[in-house]
């Protein structure tokens, strides 16, 4: 029997991803723009928790592009490393 963490946050499912997407979809037009107000500086270093498939990350990825960005889940596979952009 799986309990609520594993049905809600099934990062073993098959369609994770396209649910973190979706996620995404919904929360980036309201995200991105408040991180976008705080003026993220080109050296700052990010840190994003709950990375899930990487939107905000690669954002500040861009902002931040002489800083670093550290972005963490649970699960890693709906994220993949970025050297640089």
């Amino acid at each position: 029997m799986r309990n609520y963490a594993q049905s809600v946050l099934g990062h073993d499912m098959p369609d994770e991803l396209q649910r973190l997407r979706l996620l995404e979809s919904f929360t980036d037009p309201v995200t991105l723009p408040v991180l976008e107000s705080l003026g993220v500086g080109s050296t700052w270093r990010c840190l994003d928790v709950g990375a899930g498939a990487g939107s905000v990350a690669r954002s500040l990825a861009f902002s931040a592009a002489d800083g670093s960005v550290i972005a963490t889940d649970v699960e890693f596979a709906s994220c993949r490393p970025i050297s640089t952009i």
